[in-house]
């Protein structure tokens, strides 16, 4: 070995056209795909597998990193206005957060821009209606804010705290 490693425009230097879109590009000089990717899916039958039809399909509800609820709306759903637009996929689903959808539904309105639905228990996944308060703003919303945020620097306070006592009384054994 040489330690020469194999850039990307080493690799793909075969360029090749799609007999069904026409589309050109490069491709692996190792191998010898007739299609582009997309119409080789197609062509096997996994462009059917969309939504519902995937065998992964989890009902359109997906947890985001920061802990809240991502839900797929029909695109004929009366609260459409509060979604956004996926991109990617079929290119017509729409999503919302779940705890709005929540609360839009119980109150029989979409909710306004402006407004903030806040958990009550700071558990971002637990979308029941009794632990799910509208505010009016992002202003009303600051204070819960702060109070959870401080909340959490004192719960690791005293995790360190508890520590440092356990370490204290084994010192004195």
């Amino acid at each position: 070995m040489d330690g020469h490693m194999i850039t990307a425009k080493e690799r793909y230097t075969k360029q090749v056209v799609c007999p069904d879109c026409g589309k050109e590009r490069l491709v692996r000089s190792d191998t010898n795909p007739e299609r582009c990717l997309s119409c080789s899916a197609k062509k096997q039958g996994f462009g059917s597998y969309r939504g519902s039809r995937n065998p992964s399909w989890n009902g359109g509800r997906c947890v985001l990193a920061s802990g809240y609820v991502l839900i797929t709306l029909p695109i004929d759903s009366p609260y459409i206005s509060m979604a956004r637009k996926n991109h990617g996929g079929s290119g017509n689903s729409y999503s919302v957060l779940e705890h709005r959808l929540v609360m839009a539904r119980y109150l029989g309105r979409c909710l306004k821009s402006s407004e903030v639905v806040h958990h009550i228990n700071s558990i971002k996944d637990d979308n029941r209606i009794e632990n799910l308060e509208l505010l009016s703003s992002r202003k009303n919303h600051l204070p819960y804010m702060r109070l959870e945020q401080r909340i959490c620097e004192l719960e690791k306070r005293v995790i360190i705290l508890e520590a440092e006592n356990e370490l204290l009384k084994s010192n004195l054994l």
